[in-house]
């Protein structure tokens, strides 16, 4: 199976060193989505995210989140 590496950006960046072994892009998808769905907790108005993935050295999709106050 794969490696799937999720970076995040932003607030609290964090660098995936790790990874995890899934079966296709697919469930990487899905894991990035359950992902975001944890953040919404510790977000504040005017804080930016983004979330990358890669499947081992190559980037497959990137998720960003931004909110502005006005």
């Amino acid at each position: 199976m794969p490696r799937y590496f999720f970076h995040i950006e932003g607030e609290k960046p964090h660098c995936d060193e790790v990874g995890k072994e899934l079966a296709d892009d697919g469930v990487a998808w899905a894991q990035a989505v359950r992902m975001l769905r944890h953040t919404e907790n510790g977000m504040q108005p005017g804080d930016n995210w983004t979330l990358r993935v890669f499947k081992g050295e190559k980037p497959i999709y990137v998720i960003a989140v931004v909110s502005r106050t006005y």
